[in-house]
């Protein structure tokens, strides 16, 4: 454009004259790209000369099992000081952890600390306030800004008010309905809210009345989404529940022979229990025995110890009984009524949000070791919301 606009307020210049000048732009251009190349290029070479950050002292959390005053929770509080993501993780689910040396307050300052970098971690820690808290403005601080999270659409959060809102555990008034609330979360991330657990909402009518056909719909849908995991489930779930309106056996067993007809499936003990489950549930008790079996050695060779003293081997035998008297496992209900089920839901999270914290910290391949003065200053007495 700029060469264009030129050749209009000056003379037209001959075509030669214009190659010649489009050449030494060319080329000045290229210059400038190589320049770059050159110096990105040797900028990736440093970084991977260089390596990984790394303290050492890091390994030392992976020793620490729970708060009790030891030598690797001073490590790991020293490296969190220094700004170190992976320590803080561990201090938040080593503080969380019952017994003698819990700490509520110490799990929500580091809960807190990581809410930088982890929307997750702030969720953590308003859960904390508004459990544990020792004040009504505590509590009240808590539910708050519960709420602004699943305003802002945090799948977590709106779980968990539609939670407290069933429960009557809520300060403040109602702002949405707990079916909406529960389906927007459901709809961001189906962890949390589970495809049985809407399912199970709608067939037993915890929000109104009974709806088992959207019941069915939700668990089609959902075994189509996630598979394997939440076929499995779905599978498990049909082929055993005690909800008549949610059992459909051969939809069941079609859904877990799908997913045993994958090879690394197959030779997994809990999918295989699933497909048991499914044949039994059909009427086929033969296959029933046969797959069952099948499971109860690949749970065995799975533990070294041959499976003894596992609790799961129990359970596994104990249906393998069952098919051999021609009889469908039946499981038990996970809850009674809508307040024992949305308590169950409301533990489970606090429970699987605190558990998320927790993972074995591993040395990089090419590490960086890094010694920093602290850089977050931290008393594991805080009080301070």
């Amino acid at each position: 454009m700029r060469l264009a606009k030129t050749s209009r307020l000056t003379k037209p210049k001959k075509p030669k004259i214009m190659l010649i000048s489009l050449f030494w732009l060319g080329l000045f251009v290229g210059l400038i790209f190589m320049v770059r190349y050159t110096n990105e290029h040797n900028q990736e070479v440093v970084v991977a000369e260089v390596g990984d950050p790394w303290d050492p002292k890091l390994i030392e959390c992976n020793k620490v099992e729970d708060a009790t005053p030891s030598d690797a929770l001073s490590a790991c509080i020293e490296v969190a000081q220094n700004g170190w993501y992976n320590a803080m993780y561990r201090l938040v689910w080593a503080y969380n952890q019952p017994g003698e040396f819990f700490d509520w307050r110490a799990s929500y300052y580091w809960a807190m600390a990581l809410s930088e970098v982890d929307d997750y971690a702030e969720v953590f820690a308003q859960l904390l306030l508004f459990k544990n808290g020792e004040s009504d403005t505590d509590k009240l601080k808590g539910e708050k800004r519960i709420r602004q999270l699943a305003s802002n659409n945090h799948h977590i959060a709106s779980a968990y008010l539609a939670s407290l809102y069933y429960l009557e555990l809520n300060t403040l008034p109602k702002t949405e309905r707990i079916s909406w609330l529960l389906e927007r979360s459901y709809n961001e991330n189906k962890h949390w809210v589970l495809p049985t657990d809407i399912a199970t909402i709608y067939a037993e009518g915890y929000l109104g009345k009974k709806q088992p056909a959207k019941a069915k719909k939700v668990l089609l849908a959902a075994a189509e989404l996630d598979f394997p995991h939440h076929a499995n489930n779905i599978a498990w779930l049909m082929a055993t529940t005690p909800i008549k309106e949610l059992a459909d056996y051969s939809t069941a067993l079609n859904i877990a022979l799908k997913v045993t007809e994958v090879e690394e499936y197959s030779i997994d003990y809990v999918y295989v229990d699933t497909l048991a489950a499914a044949y039994a549930a059909s009427g086929d008790y033969e296959n029933a025995v046969e797959t069952q079996k099948n499971a109860v050695e690949l749970l065995k060779i799975e533990y070294e110890n041959g499976g003894e003293g596992h609790p799961k081997i129990s359970s596994f035998e104990s249906r393998l009984s069952l098919f051999k008297q021609q009889k469908r496992f039946v499981d038990d209900l996970p809850a009674n009524d809508g307040k024992a089920f949305f308590t169950n839901f409301k533990d489970m999270i606090e429970a699987d949000l605190g558990q998320s914290f927790f993972f074995e910290i591993e040395a990089p391949e090419n590490p960086m070791v890094i010694e920093d003065e602290p850089t977050v200053e931290v008393d594991s007495n805080n009080t301070q919301m």
